[in-house]
């Protein structure tokens, strides 16, 4: 057993976030305590829900419980073209064009009120209210810079709030959009924050939650329409600064999870697809602890 406490930063990944949580299972079986947490997208909401003291159990329970397509119906991209056209869906995919309401097809307010409802349950509202320290990032496009939210630099924010900006995929969700500021997925500079506590902390006390998916999962084949054309830019982007972030942090503090074949935005997981995502992150933690990655020297 491990009674040392860690900072720990997760890595963005839509819906396979859910393999976050199996991880966390593991460490919390194996004692770990973390101090202090940090997320970007998805990996914002399991840093917000275990700053506002969820088990990783309880994580689970949540997520199993919850129908993800609530927050984004993509099952009308994978309809026929003619389909689509003629569906009341098109006026969603027409609001890509409009600045008015954030260039993207999903609102997310459905999913503002999830997150919200969850912290209110731990009695958690802002940044202040967190028993732990929390720290989500998001981008303003106006600006062209990374957003950072925690209660040092933004102490009376909602949480919720800060989450909801943290995992707008361009175009995919709508953006937040005002006169001076345009907010958008932090993943586009920051998907992995893993150096984020470098000067609150030794960068070998932080552990690194990351998803990784092999090569062939992503299939040489040409998008299947402009929206699959645009979300292979923004994956790409990612996987770029993700390299540079991972080379910074020093592999050894780490904890690599293979997500297989799924999506960041299969918002229709199955229950297999959950219980798969979460066996995956139980597993590569094992895998990581055994090769020493709690050791003070970390993996081997």
């Amino acid at each position: 057993m491990h009674h040392s406490q860690y900072d720990v930063v997760f890595e963005g990944g839509g819906v396979k976030s859910v393999a976050l949580i199996g991880a966390l299972e593991r460490f919390a079986r194996e004692g770990v305590e973390f101090d202090r947490v940090a997320g970007t997208s998805a990996g914002a909401i399991t840093a917000a829900m275990l700053a506002a003291g969820y088990t990783a159990a309880e994580m689970k329970e949540i997520l199993w419980q919850t129908d993800f397509n609530e927050f984004a119906n993509v099952s009308i991209f994978r309809k026929r073209k003619w389909r689509v056209v003629f569906s009341r869906h098109i006026f969603d995919l027409f609001s890509l064009f409009l600045g008015s309401t954030g260039y993207g097809v999903f609102s997310t307010d459905d999913f503002y009120e999830w997150v919200k409802d969850i912290l209110v349950r731990k009695g958690v509202t802002d940044f202040l209210s967190a028993p732990r320290y929390l720290r989500v990032f998001a981008v303003d496009l106006f600006r062209q810079r990374l957003l950072r939210f925690d209660r040092d630099v933004t102490p009376h924010l909602e949480i919720a709030e800060a989450v909801r900006l943290s995992m707008s995929i361009p175009l995919f969700f709508k953006a937040k959009v005002s006169e001076d500021e345009l907010i958008v997925d932090g993943g586009i500079l920051a998907n992995y924050p893993i150096d984020t506590f470098v000067g609150k902390g030794n960068i070998t006390s932080t552990l690194g939650f990351k998803l990784t998916s092999e090569e062939q999962t992503l299939p040489l084949s040409t998008p299947a329409n402009i929206f699959a054309y645009l979300m292979r830019i923004f994956e790409t982007m990612q996987v770029a600064k993700e390299r540079l972030h991972v080379k910074q942090a020093h592999w050894a503090r780490t904890i690599p999870i293979p997500t297989g074949s799924i999506s960041t935005i299969k918002f229709d997981l199955t229950e297999e697809d959950k219980q798969f995502l979460w066996e995956s992150g139980y597993e590569a933690a094992q895998e990581a602890i055994r090769k020493g990655v709690l050791s003070e020297g970390g993996r081997r």
